[in-house]
């Protein structure tokens, strides 16, 4: 019973990368205990995303916490939203967990997405430049909220996904928040 379970969480994982991230790779999983709720950590490597030329060195680490990003809505993965309650949880866990690793901020390399996860609910770090980019938990969290308020019930139409794209043309990223 629990392969079969795990066999479950992994292709609904999978399914999700796959509209978020074209020809998604599983590269790890982990399951992130924070405050008695335990979030899933995924991440995948993106073949199918087009990194951008930038005049940035790719071997430099690129902070991005704080740079605006334009929200888009999405029916990319799917035709409904998360639960509202699910992305809560998430958003609330970020300052807790920024605390609990010890640092404001996670790294994600070129090409790659992390995905948090819990219940019905995604949030989402895709990087889409030659170099690692770091991102602040708690700008990851606004940015999440930010694209859901836009895009998530009560606004009519709604969507299942929303987005936060980087506006820096130099710096390509987006944030997300999606069904999972």
């Amino acid at each position: 019973m629990s392969f079969k379970l795990f066999s479950l969480v992994a292709l609904l994982a999978g399914s999700a990368a796959a509209t978020l991230c074209p020809g998604a790779s599983l590269v790890s999983t982990k399951t992130i205990h924070v405050n008695g709720i335990d979030l899933t950590q995924t991440i995948h490597s993106c073949p199918g995303v087009s990194k951008r030329q930038t005049t940035t060195s790719s071997s430099a680490i690129s902070n991005v916490c704080t740079t605006p990003c334009n929200t888009v809505c999405s029916s990319a993965t799917g035709i409904l939203p998360p639960i509202q309650a699910d992305c809560d949880t998430i958003a609330n866990s970020f300052i807790i967990l920024e605390s609990e690793v010890n640092s404001p901020f996670f790294e994600v390399a070129s090409g790659t997405q992390q995905t948090i996860s819990f219940g019905t609910c995604s949030f989402f770090f895709q990087n889409l430049t030659p170099g690692t980019l770091a991102e602040c938990w708690t700008d990851l969290g606004t940015n999440g909220e930010a694209a859901a308020a836009a895009c998530f019930p009560p606004n009519q139409p709604f969507f299942p996904e929303g987005l936060c794209a980087s506006a820096d043309p130099d710096l390509t990223w987006n944030v997300g928040v999606s069904h999972s």
